[in-house]
């Protein structure tokens, strides 16, 4: 599989385009590895950050890792999870509210929670808005900015996660139209 440009991934079902600067971490334990081990002449809070977003990719959660490695810095680091799981068979108009509920009672989640149903080239998405303050060993406590994009087909709900410690008025554009490179396969 690509770590860059096109990337498609038949067994789970979707593809997407990454742009230039972006680059898929790859699940191969050795591989994750030997990158993070790349970025040891890195700023110091690169890898920090690049090893705590890998933690949920390790734990089988994340089924896709991406970095903007333009910019591995800790005032604008940015990243991309999908997670893939079984569909509650709840539409998006009654799982946004819920999910949102939710979210509401995380001590860490800065409010308010922006929720919306939205288009986008792979069909109906609710996108969900929202900041988390994260302890990351050795900087303390960083501020990051979620983006979800939640699509469901045929029994499995993607949803599609940019996190980034940039202001969001600078990056919503740019994480956005990767999230319209999103596609679900037949």
């Amino acid at each position: 599989m690509a770590t860059t440009g096109r990337i498609v991934n038949a067994a789970e079902g979707y593809a997407l385009t990454l742009p230039t600067g972006w680059v898929r971490l790859d699940p191969n334990p050795a591989s994750m590895d030997a990158y993070l081990n790349s970025l040891n002449g890195a700023r110091p809070e690169a890898r920090q950050l690049v090893e705590a977003a890998a933690a949920a990719f390790r734990s089988g959660l994340a089924i896709f890792l991406a970095f903007d490695t333009s910019s591995l810095t800790l005032k604008s680091f940015s990243d991309l999870a999908v997670i893939r799981a079984p569909s509650t068979g709840l539409t998006l108009e009654t799982l946004l509210p819920l999910t949102a509920g939710q979210l509401k009672t995380v001590p860490s989640i800065v409010q308010p929670i922006r929720t919306s149903i939205v288009t986008l080239p792979a069909g109906r998405a609710g996108k969900l808005v929202y900041a988390i303050r994260m302890p990351v060993a050795g900087l303390g406590t960083i501020t990051i900015t979620a983006i979800q994009f939640v699509l469901i087909k045929s029994g499995s709900m993607y949803v599609v996660t940019f996190g980034t410690t940039a202001p969001l008025k600078t990056h919503e554009a740019a994480l956005t139209g990767i999230a319209k490179t999103f596609e679900l396969l037949p």
